[in-house]
């Protein structure tokens, strides 16, 4: 059986070394692939060298958060599926945000309700 390829978009270099850490050591998990901002991540893409089947990706980075870069792969039929991975503190405005983008089919029930 073919490992699920990882990919880890974080500007974080710990928490990165740390995912590679628990990923690999997973017999069925590989991390193949990082990138430390959404700009990066997103030209990779392009290029075809993000051969990932899953992306850990984190909301606040520099150059391009993840934000953005759900934005702007909204609208892309991309080969892998993206999970949000952030220590990032969940406000009104954000659940407001997640409430607009999400897709109708997506459990909004999971998100906290704005304040």
């Amino acid at each position: 059986m073919d490992k699920i390829k990882i990919g880890i978009v974080d500007d974080e270099k710990l928490f990165i070394k740390g995912m590679q850490m628990i990923i690999n050591g997973e017999a069925d998990l590989t991390v193949t692939y990082q990138a430390e901002n959404g700009s990066r991540f997103l030209d990779d893409i392009a290029a075809g060298k993000a051969d990932v089947d899953i992306v850990l990706l984190d909301l606040s980075m520099p150059i391009m958060d993840g934000v953005d870069v759900l934005l702007k792969t909204a609208s892309m039929n991309l080969p892998f599926k993206i999970i949000v991975l952030t220590s990032t503190t969940m406000t009104a405005s954000s659940s407001n945000f997640w409430m607009k983008v999400l897709p109708a089919s997506w459990p909004k029930t999971k998100i906290p309700p704005p304040s």
